[in-house]
């Protein structure tokens, strides 16, 4: 999870999109950097009021594109009624149901990534 206030002066004369910026931090924070290659993180761009999904090969294999779509409609739905938290909370949910279906917990398996909301 990824909050962004805005993008720097620079990021905006060089027309960096808020999709480039998210694989910047997906790169940054190494959440591709999983065994399964199964990371997903959710970027917030708030000046602008955009945000992205990104999610690892390892799961893309698995989830069709229309998943996404679906979580992004969900999103948009509670953000347009300003139910902010709701809208991040079911959408972490939905996504940790379909991360359970495709990569069940094995024994001995760790947390890979941090869990902390980051805010840049």
């Amino acid at each position: 999870f990824y909050i962004e206030p805005s993008l720097s002066l620079g990021q905006i004369f060089a027309k960096m999109t808020s999709r480039e910026r998210a694989l910047e931090g997906f790169s940054a924070m190494r959440v591709w950097d999983t065994e399964a290659n199964n990371g997903v993180m959710l970027y917030f761009l708030v000046a602008e009021r955009k945000f992205e999904i990104i999610a690892d090969r390892g799961v893309n294999r698995l989830v069709d594109q229309s998943f996404w779509n679906e979580i992004s409609r969900a999103i948009s739905q509670q953000f347009s009624e300003r139910a902010f938290t709701r809208g991040v909370i079911e959408a972490i949910q939905k996504i940790s149901e379909v991360l359970q279906k495709h990569f069940p917990p094995r024994l001995g398996d760790r947390n890979e990534l941090a869990d902390e909301v980051q805010i840049v």
